[in-house]
């Protein structure tokens, strides 16, 4: 299962959450609010950044891709591509879809934790 943006508030607006998942929580949910267009979950814009960037999505694939985008028809979109690569944490070697795995499974993991919010 994959987490939803609704899981991601949950984890965002959790007392205790330790510092790192909560970072990548809410920077995940910031890159998916300024995509353009009508993306609102996070499997959505994993598949859509797959789609237009390609496979695997390393921070050097997506910092190549949007340093490429033109500021005044894709503004929003490399804003948005500029928040995710944050979501690295200076690690080249991981994948967006391994930190959004690791997302969810800390997610459905904990989620008796979060269901009392």
């Amino acid at each position: 299962m994959i987490i939803s943006s609704e899981n991601l508030l949950d984890i965002i607006n959790a007392k205790g959450i330790e510092n790192s998942i909560y970072q990548k929580a809410e920077i995940l949910q910031i890159a998916i609010c300024d995509y353009p267009g009508p993306v609102q979950e996070p499997i959505h814009f994993l598949n859509i950044l797959e789609k237009e960037i390609g496979n695997p999505l390393t921070f050097d694939r997506i910092h190549s891709y949007q340093t490429k985008l033109d500021l005044n028809k894709d503004g929003w979109k490399a804003e948005s591509l500029s928040v995710i690569l944050h979501i690295f944490n200076g690690d080249k070697n991981l994948k967006l879809n391994e930190i959004l795995e690791a997302l969810s499974s800390f997610y459905f993991t904990n989620k008796n934790t979060f269901e009392s919010f």
